[in-house]
């Protein structure tokens, strides 16, 4: 949308359209945090699904709230863990690799109010 070229807007939503429809073993995105994780997933799926308005979205965004959900970890200090590269589960508090980031996604996904946090990921 930046650039205003419909192709490029064409293969980014063929391509979010392609990883939803991936079993979610298959994506290999395991952390729940927005850094190369599920709550990050869901953070762009929900900015795909508010510009397109395309109900596959949606509906990706509702099964990646599923799996965050199913993530929350209550033994932890946050509540979401980091997956490290190394596989050790780490408690942070912060937006990228932390539950702040998490409960933000989260917090997107259940309100109709527009996220101004994403600005930060050059989403919005």
């Amino acid at each position: 949308m930046a650039v205003d070229r419909a192709d490029l807007r064409d293969l980014a939503e063929e391509t979010m359209l392609a990883v939803g429809a991936r079993p979610v073993a298959a994506r290999r995105i395991d952390s729940p945090t927005v850094c190369h994780g599920v709550a990050g997933l869901l953070a762009i799926t929900l900015r795909f699904a508010a510009d397109t308005g395309r109900a596959e979205f949606e509906r990706a965004a509702t099964d990646l709230v599923r799996q965050l959900v199913a993530a929350f970890e209550p033994e932890s200090t946050f509540g979401y863990r980091n997956l490290e590269p190394s596989g050790g589960r780490v408690d942070h508090p912060g937006l990228l690799d932390g539950a702040a980031g998490v409960a933000l996604a989260l917090l997107a996904a259940t309100t109709a109010v527009e996220p101004r946090w994403d600005r930060v990921l050059l989403l919005s």
